[in-house]
């Protein structure tokens, strides 16, 4: 079990599905995090040993030979300039995380990760950034473990992780938060789809129709569709595990149909111009805008009107409308029959949701 699943019940069903593959041979990871020294250090040792007494030793020099304060758990974790980030997430958000790194561009290079979350109007959520020397296992494992710290995540059932698959990220996830939902962004999954020979429009179409799909019946029409049209496609994709990209196979824990890595994305755009500055500059200018943004988003929700975010109205609209032409007949218990035509036939499990 992870560091985060110690009291989890171990007969509630592991819907991650995670397919790790690719770990390095050699378990040691050398880098040096804000002069964290993990030369030599076991990736099992990072998971297994007592993050406070290793976090303690964290603050170190900057690059430029300065000595910076030490790092606090109790008081840096309580901040109050980040604490909105976490109180809003535990208040509102849904629990889907988008993960993402991407480099800098100032004198000292290295790497931004981002955490980032989705508010209940589908709004991107800002919740954990953090500068590392490089993307790897050993930088994913120490930003994890403190997002989870911050956050207070008990349990990795109910949450689910959005990435484009980043380097050692997909074992990081599995080693910390073992029965969390992993998906993959599926705009990723089409450009490495374009990069193994498949490029024409219908393939893509059908890549979608199959990403797409609400339910198991319609995903192995699609995917019975794409067999016929491509027989070499079909078996790229049967070595994909749809749990990770398709969202007839998600789970509702998460509360959420997200098939792209979009809230990363818009992130990295939002912070574009400070990624040039210099580290702590940087870091003070994306504070800021997330304060900015968590001040933008209370001031609009506050002339809302209605128990229903607007977003949600309009979907839950749209959702209605198409729902007019199915006909439910009550076939006893929480059991229905739902007609929208001849040859379309559904069982429908309320308690369920199947």
């Amino acid at each position: 079990m992870g560091l985060i699943d110690d009291n989890f019940n171990e007969n509630e069903e592991n819907v991650s599905g995670s397919e790790v593959s690719g770990s390095d041979s050699d378990a040691s990871e050398r880098v040096s995090l804000d002069g964290l020294n993990m030369d030599g250090i076991e990736v099992d040792e990072l998971c297994e040993s007592d993050d406070s007494r290793r976090l303690d030793s964290a603050h170190g020099f900057d690059s430029d030979g300065q000595n910076w304060p030490e790092f606090n758990l109790e008081n840096d974790m309580s901040n109050p300039r980040l604490k909105a980030c976490k109180d809003g997430y535990r208040a509102g958000c849904r629990r889907i995380v988008g993960l993402d790194g991407c480099f800098l561009k100032g004198y000292y290079g290295g790497y931004l990760l981002v955490a980032v979350g989705i508010d209940a109007n589908n709004g991107i959520y800002p919740l954990a950034y953090a500068t590392v020397e490089s993307e790897n296992q050993a930088s994913w494992l120490w930003f994890l473990e403190l997002l989870a710290m911050d956050l207070e995540i008990v349990s990795s059932y109910h949450i689910s992780f959005m990435s484009d698959k980043q380097k050692g990220l997909l074992e990081a996830i599995c080693m910390l938060f073992p029965n969390a939902e992993t998906r993959n962004c599926v705009r990723h999954l089409h450009f490495n789809f374009k990069n193994s020979g498949f490029r024409t429009k219908e393939l893509k179409d059908l890549l979608w129709k199959a990403a797409k799909a609400s339910t198991t019946r319609e995903f192995d029409d699609a995917m019975d569709e794409l067999r016929k049209t491509n027989h070499h496609e079909y078996d790229w994709f049967k070595k994909k595990n749809p749990v990770h990209w398709s969202r007839s196979h998600f789970s509702i824990r998460s509360h959420s149909d997200m098939l792209v890595n979009n809230l990363s994305e818009s992130f990295n755009k939002m912070i574009l111009e400070a990624r040039g500055k210099p580290i702590l500059t940087m870091m003070e200018t994306v504070r800021t805008k997330i304060m900015l943004l968590i001040v933008k988003k209370k001031e609009e929700a506050d002339k809302w009107k209605g128990t229903l975010c607007p977003k949600i109205k309009k979907k839950l609209g749209v959702n209605i409308k198409d729902s007019l032409r199915f006909v439910p007949s009550h076939v006893g218990g929480d059991k229905y029959q739902v007609e929208s035509g001849p040859g379309s036939q559904h069982v429908v499990e309320l308690v369920q949701n199947s």
